[in-house]
């Protein structure tokens, strides 16, 4: 599934080419989609693109705090395109004309799953279930430390709660708790503050890294930017998806588990399960 990166990425390629566009016409081509009030976005004006979390955020001149929220889920992807074509998998396509000249640019939502979503949503009533997000300045040690305080929850299953912290997925929790030496079963409660300070700065530190290598395409999620250019970070991975192979740190077998339906990547060696690690 697209997460954090693989989203962000998607906004800063699109971005030069809808923003400030006119939207002349919603084309649906699947029934799941058919709920959508086409009548309420024609001929207004895309004023931002933005992501938050895993969606893609369309914000409309003269909507308010309404506007279309797009979520890839497991196999969605946009494709830009200036010629309208109707394409195997190819759920819609939002066709935009530029302000300034007759240049047509059409968005095409291709999904293999039919998982992904396409809707109008209000903004407001979206970000009160959403939680941090894990690149601004109120992300920070502290903060992280009242979010675990009391909580049950494995660490793995805290970092992947969308209204806790919203963006981060099964393959950045991943790395962020290998490069932080925390196992994924161990208890959010449990964790001291310099594991918590190491782990905030690892989470930030993926998840830049892997923007800056445009996301990751993997398995049977070839994530692409909307250029049809694929995502490199997959070459920068430790844990994930790399199981039985050897850990870059000390050799010993990456291991796979389910947390909650999820497998989770890591290292027995060098993380550790017990309540203080730093002890004996």
């Amino acid at each position: 599934m697209p997460e954090l990166p693989e989203v962000e990425t998607v906004a800063k390629a699109i971005r030069p080419h809808f923003l400030g566009n006119l939207i002349c016409d919603v084309r649906i081509h699947d029934a799941k989609l058919m709920k959508f009030p086409i009548s309420n976005v024609l001929g207004q004006t895309i004023s931002k693109i933005q992501r938050r979390g895993k969606y893609l955020l369309f914000w409309l001149a003269n909507s308010g705090d309404w506007g279309i929220a797009l979520h890839l889920r497991m196999s969605g992807k946009l494709l830009m395109t200036n010629q309208f074509k109707k394409e195997k998998h190819i759920r819609l396509h939002l066709i935009t004309k530029a302000q300034d000249s007759s240049q047509i640019n059409i968005l095409a939502f291709y999904d293999v799953r039919r998982l992904g979503t396409f809707e109008w949503k209000n903004f407001a009533e979206l970000e009160q279930k959403m939680g941090i997000e894990p690149l601004s300045s109120k992300f920070s040690p502290t903060m992280l430390q009242q979010l675990f305080k009391n909580t049950q929850q494995p660490i793995k299953s805290f970092l992947l709660n969308q209204k806790k912290i919203a963006g981060i997925g099964n393959i950045y929790a991943s790395e962020a708790l290998f490069r932080s030496q925390i196992h994924p079963l161990r208890n959010a409660a449990s964790l001291t503050l310099s594991e918590i300070e190491k782990l905030a700065n690892n989470i930030q530190a993926v998840l830049f890294q892997a923007i800056e290598n445009q996301g990751t395409s993997i398995h049977d999620f070839m994530f692409g930017n909307g250029n049809g250019q694929e995502g490199n970070f997959q070459h920068f991975l430790q844990v994930y998806g790399k199981h039985s192979q050897p850990c870059p740190i000390c050799g010993t077998p990456i291991q796979r588990i389910k947390i909650n339906g999820r497998s989770s990547f890591f290292c027995p060696s060098c993380q550790h399960i017990s309540k203080n690690p730093e002890i004996g």
